[in-house]
């Protein structure tokens, strides 16, 4: 009789997990990065299946097929992956952090990357360039010399607005600005003598890259190092 009744709990067990595996459901959401502007592109797995989709331009995802015992990982270069139980919930917002390591490593690979080596689009000016006009601030050296670009001269005194075509974020089109690897908000204070180079990477790439920072393109400006001569 026991051992009936043990079997009989067995039983009832088997059938309530398959019920509750069964019971799979459509989950959906918006990841979003820490300034809480959507990412597209991002990556949403069901852990250890093949289950999978990816972000909408306006971050938005639709996982279907998800049971409620399943972990889903969300992860976006640059940024940390995180691992969501599911549970009831049928709705998962994700904010994915910055990872201050990656970003670190990346910016450095990316610098001294050669140009043959890179796939995304990039317009190049050359030291020779900047000083073949006078200007009298470093944006103004993109002017008229870099494809895609387009410089505006604010007020006497101020930064000219630089804006990529084809990048731009709701109510701003600033690119990220780089210099010798640093990351900075403009170019104010170089001397446009003291570039040697100014590259502007223009595709959804540089997000790869750089992370959601980068989403108005980017930037990268190489100044002059001094060099080794022999003393007669």
């Amino acid at each position: 009789m026991k051992l009936k009744l043990k079997f009989a709990i067995i039983a009832l067990l088997m059938i309530s997990y398959q019920n509750m595996m069964a019971q799979s459901k459509t989950v959906q959401g918006v990841v979003t990065d820490p300034s809480g502007f959507p990412l597209p592109g991002a990556t949403i797995i069901v852990q250890g299946s093949k289950n999978s989709a990816s972000t909408d331009f306006d971050g938005k995802y639709s996982l279907k097929g998800v049971n409620p015992t399943d972990k889903i990982t969300f992860s976006y270069v640059g940024l940390v992956t995180q691992t969501v139980a599911v549970g009831t919930r049928t709705t998962i917002d994700v904010t994915l952090v910055e990872s201050a390591q990656n970003l670190q490593e990346v910016v450095v690979a990316y610098g001294t990357q050669k140009r043959t080596k890179v796939t995304g689009a990039i317009s190049t000016v050359t030291s020779k360039d900047i000083t073949a006009v006078p200007i009298t601030n470093a944006e103004s050296a993109l002017q008229g010399r870099a494809t895609g670009v387009t410089v505006v001269n604010g007020a006497p005194g101020s930064s000219p607005t630089v804006s990529i075509r084809g990048l731009a974020t709701m109510g701003n089109s600033t690119p990220l600005y780089v210099i010798d690897g640093v990351l900075t908000g403009n170019l104010s204070g170089l001397n446009p003598s003291d570039i040697e180079s100014i590259s502007v990477l223009k595709d959804a790439s540089t997000t790869a890259l750089y992370g959601s920072k980068a989403y108005n393109g980017v930037v990268m400006v190489t100044t002059k190092k001094g060099k080794k001569e022999q003393v007669p």
